[in-house]
């Protein structure tokens, strides 16, 4: 996927930490604004999304 493709689009942050971060799908649709530190640059990732029971989601530590 070229970056340019997904300039200004709704979920351009989200492909851009899949892109760059290698991160899962659970686990990037888990992540909460509390996990994000945005003075250090840093995010924390101790979750993730999981299905369960029919397509319901659940989060998990």
């Amino acid at each position: 996927m070229c970056l340019a493709s997904i300039k200004g689009r709704y979920l351009e942050m989200l492909y851009l930490l899949a892109s760059f971060l290698g991160l899962r799908q659970g686990v990037l649709l888990g992540l909460l604004i509390e996990n994000v530190d945005f003075e250090a640059g840093t995010i924390r990732i101790d979750g993730s999304l999981q299905y369960v029971n029919g397509g319901r989601s659940a989060r998990s530590r």
